[in-house]
């Protein structure tokens, strides 16, 4: 009697729980290709390309600096330890390759800066994308009745 009273609990107890089931709408949503889609993230990867291609071009420049200041560098060491020269055009020789050390340096230094603050901005501006486009799709799952 337990087990057919049990029996019957657990079989309205499933006509219940299919019902609830049915009336649910379920969504799916592919937030990649809504993101492919949205023109204020293409405008952005856009934005983001660009400035890729500046730093680019920076970096280029600033390599062809450092190259030539690492030449002169190299000549001034090599004069700095040229015998035939007076101990103080020797010691001049040596600052200016100091001066030109400092100098690889800070350029190396400020390409790197650069290149960490464009990778911070293009997170910063994904986690936004991101943002915004799980707020589209609350919005749109409100006004249909789907839980999410």
């Amino acid at each position: 009697m337990l087990i057919k009273k049990a029996f019957i609990a657990a079989v309205a107890l499933a006509a219940l729980t299919g019902t609830a089931f049915a009336q649910q709408k379920v969504a799916s949503v592919d937030i990649q290709r809504a993101s492919q889609s949205s023109w204020r993230v293409n405008s952005e990867q856009e934005r983001f390309a660009q400035e890729q291609r500046r730093l680019q071009d920076l970096a280029q420049t600033m390599q062809e600096q450092v190259d030539t200041l690492m030449d002169e560098r190299e000549a001034a060491l090599q004069e700095a330890e040229n015998p035939g020269l007076s101990s103080e055009r020797q010691d001049e020789a040596r600052n200016r390759a100091r001066e030109r050390e400092e100098r690889i340096l800070s350029i190396r230094q400020t390409l790197e800066d650069a290149r960490r603050r464009l990778q911070a901005q293009a997170q910063d501006t994904q986690r936004q994308i991101d943002d915004q486009l799980r707020a589209a799709v609350r919005v749109v799952a409100q006004r249909n009745g789907i839980d999410i």
